[in-house]
């Protein structure tokens, strides 16, 4: 199901029970959010941070708690699937605040049909998966929330949802702003406490990277790359097909001062 680990690994110290912990936090694709002392790789929780069925848990060595309904198998389909092989997140990196000790998450809401098909021998050039899918059914509450972004925000029914999927890395700030962008082409600063939106720009196209920040002459500045994603969103069919179509393309670079 494409669930590889390679996500960004944040490193910080947490206030665990009495104690402060060297930590190591990934949001990783199956779903799961790993939190590891670092010292010495023990597991200290995993949880999820998106709708999650293809397994039940994590073990106390780390491992999945697999659902075998959920497994897709040679000519045997497994249905609904989530999450999807995007994963609950993918590419755009999470951001952690040492203010509000919130781990920021861009993240998906997509599961998916899948089954495992005899393709033949490999052609050069040509895909060669040894699979079929339907990579383009979105999860619970699709009709309100496809992405968000900021994971506490959502358990306390705050936050920022976004209809459309593939929404920019997160960035947070001193200033106790996030920055992020989403397919529509808005830049948008959220206030990092409650998540309201407190100022957005848009960019005439989408926004799947991470804003960063920088300081420059005694100023500092944000800067943003705005030309919307095509390749994943195609392995959605004509779900991704609408969402590429919906938005223009782009090749710009935004860069704002901040204010004093």
């Amino acid at each position: 199901m494409d669930y590889d680990g390679v996500n960004e690994k944040v490193l910080t110290d947490l206030a665990i029970g009495s104690n402060t912990v060297q930590v190591l936090m990934t949001a990783d694709r199956n779903g799961f959010f790993y939190v590891l002392d670092r010292r010495n790789g023990k597991l200290i929780s995993a949880d999820p941070f998106v709708h999650v069925n293809w397994a039940k848990g994590i073990d106390a060595d780390g491992r999945p708690v697999e659902n075998p309904e959920k497994r897709p198998r040679k000519d045997i389909w497994a249905r609904d699937v989530c999450p999807s092989f995007y994963g609950g997140k993918n590419f755009p990196p999470v951001s952690y605040s040492s203010q509000t000790h919130f781990v920021y998450i861009p993240t998906f809401n997509i599961c998916m049909d899948e089954v495992g098909r005899d393709t033949g021998e490999p052609k050069k050039g040509i895909f060669f998966l040894g699979t079929e899918f339907d990579a383009g059914k979105y999860g619970p509450a699709a009709t309100a929330e496809n992405s968000w972004l900021g994971i506490p925000w959502r358990r306390e029914g705050l936050g920022v949802k976004e209809e459309k999927p593939f929404v920019g890395g997160a960035l947070s700030t001193a200033g106790g702003l996030v920055f992020y962008g989403n397919m529509d082409g808005e830049l948008k600063a959220l206030d990092a406490k409650t998540g309201d939106v407190l100022w957005r720009f848009q960019t005439g196209s989408g926004i799947n990277q991470g804003p960063v920040t920088y300081e420059a002459g005694g100023k500092q500045y944000v800067a943003v790359a705005s030309g919307r994603l095509v390749g994943p969103p195609t392995f959605m069919g004509e779900t991704g097909k609408k969402l590429v179509s919906s938005t223009m393309e782009g090749a710009t670079l935004f860069v704002f001062e901040l204010p004093d």
